[in-house]
């Protein structure tokens, strides 16, 4: 597997690969990394759901204990005093920044109980397997309905939203998922149960939901 941002040396057709003049060679490269090559950033993850909709806080600091966020949960910032969330998958510390969790310990957490977060129980829990896109967070809306943010990165009329159908083998927990594009700040998707047309949480699934999110260059 190439890692992300590993880049590659692209060669003009002309140039002779015999050369030994390395200036020469140098000036007819250009470097790439595997987005340039696929043509677009990528956001796969497998989603499930802890519970129905239920906004909570969690409070961050040496008084509360280790392990204090979990990973794939969205939180908000919602106050801060010191604490560095940027090694646990914040794109900044600031107050009202989104981010889905990727560690449980933030950085110089204090004692005074003023960093605090919340987040939704009915908000999808995301195992993201791959994201070259950049910040995107999940929230809950309504039964069975979520939306996708992101700070406008989601390019107008070239972002697709894949959430693939899903069946434990019994035709019991299948659910299907609608999409709709909303660029450029946010995708939603309805997910539907098997008892007819009713959208249905994905907490009433054993199986997570596969999505992909596709930004073409």
């Amino acid at each position: 597997m190439i890692p992300n941002g590993t880049r590659f040396i692209g060669i003009a057709p002309e140039v002779d690969l015999t050369e030994r003049g390395s200036a020469l060679l140098n000036k007819r490269t250009e470097p790439y990394t595997i987005d340039d090559i696929r043509g677009y950033k990528v956001f796969t993850a497998l989603l499930t759901q802890s519970g129905e909709s239920d906004i909570l806080t969690v409070y961050v600091g040496t008084d509360y204990g280790p392990n204090q966020l979990t990973i794939g949960i969205t939180y908000t910032i919602e106050g801060n005093d010191t604490t560095d969330f940027t090694n646990v998958g914040a794109p900044n510390n600031e107050v009202g920044t989104s981010f889905i969790a990727t560690g449980t310990n933030p950085n110089n957490q204090n004692a005074n109980g003023q960093t605090y977060l919340d987040y939704n129980t009915g908000a999808p829990v995301v195992n993201v397997l791959e994201n070259t896109i950049g910040n995107i967070w999940f929230s809950y809306q309504s039964e069975g309905i979520y939306i996708i943010n992101s700070n406008d990165l989601f390019t107008q009329n070239k972002t697709i939203l894949f959430a693939s159908s899903m069946n434990n083998g019994n035709d019991t927990n299948n659910h299907t998922a609608t999409i709709y594009v909303n660029a450029p700040s946010e995708l939603t998707f309805a997910s539907w149960g098997n008892t007819g047309d009713v959208q249905q949480d994905l907490y009433n699934n054993s199986i997570p939901l596969p999505i992909e999110i596709r930004v073409y260059n």
